[in-house]
C-alpha cells in the first residue's frame, strides 16, 4: 500500500506544483484495490485507510474506476493560493534580463492563399 510521508511539508505556491510534489511523495508501492463492491460495503474503512494510508483505488471487473483520497491531500491537490501570473513573477528568473533563447531561424513554408 502506498503511503504519503506526512512529514514532508510542500513549499509550492502554484497548485500544479504542488499537486505534482505531493504525488511524487507517494512511495512507488501500488495502492490497495478495493472491488466497487467491497468498497460499497466497507466505505468507512476505505475512507480511514485513505488517511492513514494514502490514496485507495476503487476497481470495477478489474479495472480501476476511482480513488479515494484523504480531504487534506485532496486540499493539497486542488488548492490554488497564486494566478499563473502571480507564479510565474515569483520566479528567481522574473526580470532577469541576460537570459537569450535560441530562435529557429528555419524558413517557413509558403502556402498559397
Amino acid at each position: 500500500m502506498g503511503r504519503l510521508l506526512k512529514d514532508t511539508r510542500l513549499h509550492s505556491d502554484y497548485s500544479g506544483q504542488s499537486a505534482i510534489l505531493t504525488l511524487l511523495l507517494i512511495e512507488r508501492s501500488p495502492m490497495k484495490a478495493w472491488q466497487m463492491q467491497e468498497a460499497k460495503a466497507r466505505l468507512s474503512e476505505v475512507v480511514k485507510c485513505a488517511e492513514s494510508d494514502g490514496p485507495q483505488n476503487i476497481t470495477l471487473h478489474g479495472q480501476s474506476v476511482a480513488v479515494v483520497v484523504s480531504r487534506s491531500m485532496f486540499d493539497q491537490l486542488t488548492a490554488n493560493n497564486k494566478s499563473l501570473v502571480e507564479f510565474m513573477q515569483s520566479s528567481p528568473l522574473f526580470g532577469a534580463n541576460d537570459i537569450h533563447f535560441d530562435r529557429d531561424i528555419t524558413p517557413v513554408r509558403e502556402v498559397s492563399l
